[in-house]
């Protein structure tokens, strides 16, 4: 199959699914709750400021909007962990294949939906929160541009690990209760590892030395595996104001798409479509 042929069929599979994402009532139900969230927490700033009368505070907004965009993209990275395995469960996926579509086409196509989904979310929330902004007089920081462009990052990351996870198992509740626990473990794991790390070296017993051994090393696997991770790191760069990290996050959050993208398609040839 040509190129031309596999991109158009990409765009005819991410147009489709978007168009059924926005006239469905799912992710305006998720987006209505996110705002609610987000909006707590902006009230708790302005009841600091009633409170006290004269509050300083750097970037009210970034931590609600990072809140807002961050739950959307895990949101949207568990749709994209049931998006296959619902399809093959439900036997669509084989009809699907009967048409110009491959392998290639198919996911660059459920990631296209995903990515182009995350804008329009971006671009209501940037709107709710300019809102916002105009009603608390609360002022966006100078950093914010940068960050919303790293949201965009973590999203990408967020919904090629949620593909990735969809082309392994070929149930949706496999593929639901997966993504689910490896979210727990990522959020987890670093509590986990600052508390074995806090510990008196004094007070170390020998298994909690080989514990604090074993945790080590799978941090350093986390930071590869991770789609959080490559957010973070961006973050400590903009907070630093250190361009050459934040470009090289980026850049390293645009490879990590492209690796786990390919092995998803070639995960994806291997198990086939039928169920």
């Amino acid at each position: 199959m040509s190129y031309s042929y596999r991109t158009n069929a990409s765009k005819v599979i991410a147009f489709r699914e978007l168009f059924s994402t926005l006239y469905g009532l799912g992710l305006y139900v998720v987006l209505t709750a996110v705002f609610l969230i987000s909006s707590y927490t902006v009230h708790g700033s302005v009841f600091q400021l009633e409170q006290n009368g004269l509050l300083a505070l750097p970037s009210p907004l970034t931590s609600p909007f990072f809140l807002t965009v961050g739950l959307v993209a895990i949101y949207l990275g568990l749709c994209s962990a049931i998006s296959i395995s619902r399809e093959r469960d439900q036997g669509t996926l084989e009809v699907l294949f009967y048409g110009p579509v491959d392998s290639f086409s198919y996911i660059l196509g459920k990631y296209g939906q995903q990515m182009l989904t995350f804008f329009v979310v971006l671009v209501f929330s940037v709107i709710n929160f300019w809102l916002v902004s105009l009603v608390t007089n609360f002022g966006f920081s100078g950093n914010f541009f940068s960050l919303m462009v790293l949201s965009i990052f973590l999203a990408s990351c967020m919904v090629s690990f949620g593909i990735f996870l969809s082309t392994l198992t070929k149930r949706t509740n496999i593929s639901l209760i997966l993504f689910i626990a490896l979210m727990i473990l990522l959020v987890i794991f670093p509590f986990a590892r600052q508390s074995v790390l806090s510990i008196p070296g004094k007070s170390l017993t020998t298994v909690m030395i080989y514990i604090r051994i074993v945790l080590d090393n799978l941090n350093i696997l986390m930071q590869w595996i991770s789609p959080v991770a490559y957010f973070e790191r961006g973050l400590v760069a903009v907070g630093l104001h250190d361009t050459v990290q934040y470009i090289i996050s980026i850049a390293a959050s645009t490879i990590y798409t492209a690796v786990i993208l390919g092995i998803s398609m070639k995960v994806f040839e291997n198990k086939g479509v039928k169920r």
